[in-house]
Order: C-alpha cells, then sequence, then structure tokens
C-alpha cells in the first residue's frame, strides 16, 4: 500500500492543522437504515445539530457540525451487515465510474475537516480498492492511498478448509484531522473491483468543522490591535 499524505501546504496548511485540536465533529453512522439496498439520502449528515434529526441518529462523541453540509455521489445505497464487523453502512452499487464520493460543504466563515472513517470487505473476501483519495473542492490532493488491501476478518489467509475467521474492519484515520475551508471531498476508486464493487462497505464517518484560520496579515493586525487594547487598559 502506497500512501502519500499531503497534510500541510505552506504556512496556511500549518494553521489549519494548528485549529483541528478546537473542533466538535459529527459521526455518520447511518443508523437506523431505512431498508436494506435502499438509496442514501441525501439530507443524512447536514447540518447536525444533536444527536437524533429527521428520523436519523448520529454519534456525538465529539459535538456536532451545524454549518456543515454533506453530499453522496453517485447512487449510495444502505446494509445493515455482511461487511466485515460493520453495522448500518454504506456502499457503491456496480454501476457507473465506480466511484465512492462524499463530499463535506462548510458555511462561509467555516472549515471543514475529516478525521475518520472505517471500512470493510464483504465477508468471505480481502479487497483492495485501487485509491483513497481526499481533494480540496478544487481537486487539490491532501491526502492519497493507492491499493489498499481492505480486510474481511482477523485472521491470515488461507484459512484450513471449514475454519472461518472473525470479520474485523480497516480504520483511515486521520491524525490529525485534515482540514481545508470550506469543501473536502472524498474518493473510493472502485473501479478495479468491477462488478465486486459493492463488497466495500463505509461507516462512521467522523468529520467537524472550524471556524476559518486569518490570513497572516488579519492575524498580525488582530495581535496589534490586541497588545493596544490591553496598553490602553493599564494607563
Amino acid at each position: 500500500m502506497l500512501l502519500r499524505p499531503n497534510l500541510v501546504r505552506g504556512g496556511f496548511g500549518l494553521a489549519l492543522l494548528a485549529f483541528a485540536g478546537q473542533a466538535s465533529a459529527t459521526i455518520l453512522t447511518f443508523d437506523p437504515v431505512p431498508a436494506p439496498d435502499s438509496q442514501v439520502s441525501q439530507i443524512y449528515g447536514d447540518r447536525v445539530a444533536g444527536p437524533s434529526q429527521f428520523g436519523f441518529d448520529y454519534g456525538s462523541d465529539f459535538g456536532f457540525t451545524p454549518n456543515v453540509s454533506v453530499e453522496y455521489r453517485p447512487t449510495l445505497r444502505y446494509r445493515e451487515s455482511g461487511h466485515g464487523d460493520l453495522s448500518n453502512f454504506i456502499y457503491r452499487e456496480d454501476s457507473g465510474n465506480l466511484l465512492l464520493e462524499i463530499n463535506f460543504f462548510a458555511d462561509a466563515g467555516y472549515n471543514v475537516c475529516l478525521h475518520y472513517f472505517d471500512i470493510a470487505a464483504m465477508i468471505g473476501e480481502s479487497l483492495s480498492v485501487k485509491s483513497i483519495t481526499l481533494t480540496t473542492g478544487a481537486l487539490i490532493e491532501l491526502y492519497r492511498a493507492d491499493w489498499v488491501q481492505i480486510p474481511d476478518i482477523l485472521e491470515s489467509r488461507p484459512l484450513p478448509p471449514g475454519q472461518t475467521g472473525t470479520p474485523t474492519h480497516m480504520r483511515i484515520n486521520f491524525d490529525p484531522a485534515i482540514c481545508n475551508a470550506p469543501t473536502l471531498k472524498l474518493r473510493i476508486d472502485l473501479s478495479n473491483l468491477s462488478f465486486k464493487a459493492p463488497r466495500i462497505g463505509i461507516d462512521n464517518i467522523a468529520f467537524s468543522q472550524n471556524p476559518p484560520v486569518p490570513a497572516p496579515g488579519a492575524a498580525a493586525l488582530l495581535a496589534l490591535a490586541t497588545l493596544g487594547a490591553a496598553r490602553r487598559r493599564r494607563r
């Protein structure tokens, strides 16, 4: 597996990462599944302000994201089980260009950050995906992993005849979180899998929002203004 994380692009990238610790994150758990193989609702994950919203549930470990909306492309569907140890997750149907895309859009004045997500293969198969990428809205690459092997069980293959392994999953963890204002695009290229594309499941996507990082000039002006105010108070 080839990993090429491009997390920092000059001082701007460093500043974004510095603000990541101030975020509050929503986790897309895809609970409850309306019906197996039904299409993912485009309102799921939009402007989450609590653990339950419009009949859907969210992980509340780190807070919520009322200033971020989520888009699922092209046609993603729900499944309840059968991919590793995931419970209630989404998959890409076998049609079109076989890209699984999840896009995050923050309101003006906010950044959006991606913390982690879980991925698993259908039980009985260990599959690789062609690539996992994270880009800005302008398609500037922030993270890339090529030919990622996705496990379905804990034990190494091949297993002795008649034995089965314990289902598992892989967590793609961004530590520190990858942040960019105002858009992030997560793309998983399943084109190498052909008709097996639906055998990869995605779950527990954790993302957050942050206020924007001031430009260097603006930050300097703010510091000067704060210093001036402090001096005036001491007089």
